[in-house]
């Protein structure tokens, strides 16, 4: 549209800036997409780790334990 201007929403209020760096790794590598800079005024979080299941059941199990532990750690669902 002639005029229009681009604007990017690149704040964040929901994901720590952990999250969002890897976000923005995934974006930088994509050379479809306009490029951002996703940020947050929010701490930096917990490190990003990476389960790798052999199956959908391995993976089930692994989700259950994580949600019993964090239970089991006073987290509320």
């Amino acid at each position: 549209f002639p005029g229009a201007e681009t604007i990017r929403l690149e704040q964040n209020y929901r994901s720590t800036s952990n999250i969002l760096k890897a976000a923005n790794t995934l974006i930088a590598n994509n050379d479809g997409r306009m490029g951002k800079n996703l940020w947050t005024e929010g701490g930096e979080g917990e490190p990003i780790s990476l389960y790798c299941a052999f199956n959908e059941l391995d993976e089930a199990r692994f989700v259950v334990n994580r949600i019993k532990t964090w239970q089991d750690n006073g987290g509320a669902l």
